[in-house]
């Protein structure tokens, strides 16, 4: 989809796109605020927090507060460091029988200016176990 076609699109359907994701996705402002989460971040947000969230509860929150003591500062010079559009990699964490990668990719402006940053979970292994209905056997979904 080309640039001017993307711009065609409403912020409500941008909106639909990022909900309708099956992977954790959420933005900051330029301040490490949470301006936006989908409902499967939501879900990933309570599995490492051990506490149920709902996602108006988590829009305004400054993103260290959803992490441990020892990971505040280091979220806070990676966030800088995102924001600064010095390249990051991306970072793994596992919860539960997932490993996720993150993506951390700065949003700027229509000027240039970083406004915010997307953090985007993506899981990189699946259960073993995990087949597509009618796969031949040792081969994954």
């Amino acid at each position: 989809m080309s640039e001017a076609s993307c711009s065609a699109l409403s912020a409500a359907v941008l909106t639909q796109v990022l909900d309708k994701l099956h992977h954790p996705v959420l933005l900051l402002d330029s301040s490490s605020r949470i301006t936006y989460l989908n409902a499967a971040m939501v879900h990933y947000i309570e599995k490492v927090t051990l506490r149920r969230w709902d996602g108006a509860q988590v829009i305004g929150q400054d993103i260290v507060v959803l992490h441990p003591d020892r990971a505040q500062a280091p979220m806070r010079e990676r966030i800088a460091a995102v924001l600064s559009g010095r390249g990051v990699p991306p970072r793994f964490n596992t919860v539960g029988d997932t490993m996720f990668m993150t993506y951390d990719t700065v949003l700027l402006d229509e000027q240039g200016s970083a406004v915010g940053l997307m953090m985007e979970k993506i899981p990189v292994n699946l259960m073993a176990d995990e087949r597509v209905p009618g796969s031949p056997p040792g081969r994954p979904a």
